[in-house]
């Protein structure tokens, strides 16, 4: 093997190469795969590979020149620089471009100019080398990987596969949430554009991918699709999460909730809630990269140590844990709540010598983050302030009210909640120092134990009702107890999302909360909360709305009450899914004492294959369903749709109005890759019409100024000859400018708005 820093200077080579190579499409939201050449297809590879890792290598060896990570995790220096070179990398990349947008400069420039802020890393890192050991390191890299750690190689390297092959199937991405996230790239370079809109979430994968474009000369929708390899780190991040939280444990623990988190799904019964899973698994997109930054930013502070305290590097281990905090809070606004409350919970259940300095070292995280917050709040000319706001009113379903009205504005107003938060932590550690620490006393042990064999009573109680409710519903009534009873609700989402793996994580946690007390009742915390935040939306129904009875709720409150539960709940799977790995050990243990199993020579290796084969089974058959229903063909766009597409990105202005036939996928891709004002034909016109609703309808279109129409020639010949109206008056008198056709679909505009 060559040496690292002869591996950077290559990837440097690489960047001057692709530099070389000319950038046919720039600026593109989506191109046909077909119209791009093999010169290009070589020119993105290399911009790839070289600017996912060369930055991050350059500024994780000028922050922890000793790779005190490793040392720290007791893992491999591979799996570590593997994931957190692409991530810094990303990072970086995102914040060079929003730097060099909001200082004017134009597309043109970015190039030139990200080119050069990745030489000057390179060349840092080289000058650091030469000071700290008066000469460069050439030496030979050594890889040296345990068993445990191949298993997670193995693993991930197959999730990358398959990941892959779905991209493989669908072509370009699946429209929807992964192109609405791109979209906001269309508008950067550009210094008359304001390219951020509260209507969304922050739009920081945006500038990622614009950069990744800049560089790689691809449109956005098409360079994304590339990024399908990079699926291992979630599986990396999540392994590194669980070593740094199971840091006094074997290393097989951390290993077997790696897996089963890659597993995780609900039952046969409803196999689209292993969706987001299924994100983190396959589809390299800004919820999967929020989640990695999530566990990595937890697994950073985790590992700070209260032994043998050294400031210069765990202030370190902050800084970077806050940044990723941040970035993922800029790219999908969740993590960064959830990561601060479990943090907090840690710090306030850890040993009782610890305590006072992990709230210390969380009161510095909370500095770092606000610090950063307000930082990227100010450039970005409170964006992000406006945007929590806004999403907090979405969340609980109240009225969108203009944000610029708010009596306190909403950076203040998020400055306060974050400085309030931090004098809550002060008062807590000064507290704790004054009256001494709060433990958990022996005597309160029996106690524990019967609540704990309580709790796991009652829910292996609610367990065989949900199942015998279930099968009744299914084999003889045909009835929904969900729809009866409030208490069916919550039982129906808990015991269905979490699945055959929740299931024996929380039936299992009886061996966990034997062999560690403290950390079992931080798990059920964990559990506990993210539940009751999952719920919120349907708290926020029964209070603002006093609804008496489940019928009372409107089917648009149901839908807004499952679509929060499902992106929320996830953040319990990490806790569920170690609960699982420390009890199928334990049990396999104890199994193995049993006299008849120990005397048969092969029983454990067949008890160990059972075990996992009941568990793919059950639990990975959701995540393949729901593979199997994005990747079947209706999801595949047509080249006739992508031209289309591409054609209504760079043509249409933004905020016009179009009109869309009966195409779902043409109507979702025009409304997440472009700034117009999308409506489906048949949520307006109905097929038959007299003249006063003709009448309306023409003047809908007008108030609405929708002046362009997407429509195919099958859905004009078919749906629209139907009536005088659409075949006489709305195509040929209305709609008379064909601006565009290609294949079965045309573009029109109405000379009306002329």
């Amino acid at each position: 093997m060559i040496s690292e820093n002869s591996i950077k200077l290559l990837l440097l080579i690489f960047i001057i190469i692709t530099m070389f190579i000319p950038s046919i499409f720039k600026n593109n939201m989506i191109i046909l795969w077909e119209r791009i050449y093999y010169l290009n297809y070589f020119k993105a590879v290399l911009a790839i590979i070289s600017y996912a890792f060369l930055p991050g290598a350059n500024i994780y060896n000028i922050i922890f020149p000793h790779d005190v990570l490793s040392n720290k995790l007791k893992i491999e220096p591979v799996i570590v620089k593997l994931t957190l070179y692409p991530l810094l990398s990303l990072c970086t990349l995102g914040i060079s471009v929003l730097l060099f947008d909001q200082l004017g400069s134009t597309g043109g420039q970015m190039e030139i100019l990200i080119f050069l802020f990745i030489s000057i890393l390179f060349i840092l890192d080289f000058i650091l080398q030469i000071k700290r050991h008066k000469s460069l390191d050439l030496s030979l890299i050594e890889i040296k990987i345990s068993k445990n750690s191949i298993i997670i190689i193995l693993l991930a390297v197959g999730i990358s596969t398959i990941s892959i092959g779905f991209q493989l199937g669908w072509s370009y991405l699946v429209s929807g949430d992964p192109w609405a996230s791109i979209k906001y790239a269309n508008l950067i370079g550009d210094p008359k554009i304001n390219p951020i809109f509260i209507d969304d979430y922050p739009n920081f994968w945006g500038y990622i991918s614009y950069g990744l474009s800049i560089v790689s000369g691809f449109p956005f929708i098409n360079i994304n699709s590339l990024l399908a390899p990079f699926n291992y780190l979630f599986i990396f991040s999540v392994f590194i999460f669980m070593k740094s939280l199971l840091l006094n444990y074997h290393i097989k623990y951390s290993v077997l909730s790696t897996i089963l988190i890659s597993l995780f799904s609900g039952f046969f019964i409803e196999p689209l809630i292993s969706s987001i899973v299924f994100v983190g698994d396959f589809y390299f997109i800004y919820k999967s990269f929020a989640y990695i930054l999530f566990f990595i930013s937890l697994g950073l502070f985790f590992i700070t140590s209260t032994n043998n305290f050294n400031y210069a590097k765990e202030i370190r281990l902050l800084i970077l844990s806050a940044f990723f905090f941040i970035i993922s809070f800029m790219t999908y606004i969740f993590p960064l709540i959830f990561g601060i409350l479990i943090l907090f919970i840690y710090c306030l259940l850890t040993k009782k010598i610890e305590k006072s300095t992990y709230l210390k070292f969380f009161l510095y995280l909370l500095i770092l983050i606000l610090i950063l917050y307000i930082l990227f709040d100010l450039i970005l000319n409170n964006y992000l302030s406006q945007v929590v706001i806004y999403r907090f009113l979405l969340f609980f379903d109240l009225n969108i009210i203009e944000i610029e009205n708010i009596l306190i504005s909403p950076p203040i107003l998020i400055y306060l909640f974050f400085i309030f938060f931090i004098l809550i932590v002060i008062i807590i550690r000064k507290y704790l120092k004054r009256t001494g620490e709060i433990t958990l006393k022996k005597k309160w042990n029996p106690f524990l134990n019967k609540i704990f064999i309580i709790f796991l009573t009652l829910f292996i109680i609610f367990l065989i009702i949900e199942f015998l409710s279930l099968l009744i519903e299914f084999l003889f009534l045909q009835i929904d107890l969900s729809e009866h009873f409030f208490f069916y609700i919550f039982l129906d989402k808990i015991i269905l999302n979490i699945g055959l793996i929740g299931i024996m994580g929380i039936v299992l946690s009886f061996y966990s909360f034997k062999q560690n007390k403290k950390l079992s009742i931080f798990f059920f915390i964990w559990i506990f909360i993210t539940f009751i935040f999952a719920f919120l939306s349907f708290f926020a129904e029964i209070i603002i709305n006093n609804p008496l009875s489940p019928q009372e709720i409107s089917e648009w409150h149901r839908i807004l009450i499952g679509y929060w539960f499902n992106r929320i709940w996830f953040y319990s799977i990490p806790p569920l899914c170690i609960f699982g790995s420390i009890g199928i050990f334990v049990l396999l243990e104890r199994l193995q004492k049993i006299h008849f199993i120990y005397k048969l020579k092969s029983s454990h290796l067949i008890l160990k294959n059972l075990i996992a084969t009941t568990i793919i089974c059950f639990s990975f058959s959701g995540v393949i369903i729901t593979g199997v229903i994005y990747g079947n063909s209706n999801f595949r766009y047509t080249d006739n749709q992508i031209t289309t597409l591409e054609w209504v990105s760079e043509n249409v202005p933004i905020h016009s109005g179009v009109l869309v036939g009966d195409n779902f996928f043409m109507g979702v891709g025009i409304k997440t890759i472009t700034f117009v004002n999308q409506y489906f034909m048949y949520d307006i016109f109905e097929v038959d019409f007299n003249e006063t609703q003709c009448i309306q309808q023409i003047e809908y279109l007008k108030n609405e100024t929708i002046q362009y129409a997407v429509l195919s020639q099958f859905f004009i010949s078919y749906y629209l000859n139907k009536t005088d109206f659409t075949n006489n008056i709305l195509i040929p008198q209305f709609y008379n400018v064909s601006l565009y056709h290609y294949g079965d679909l045309s573009v029109y505009y109405a000379p009306f708005f002329d």
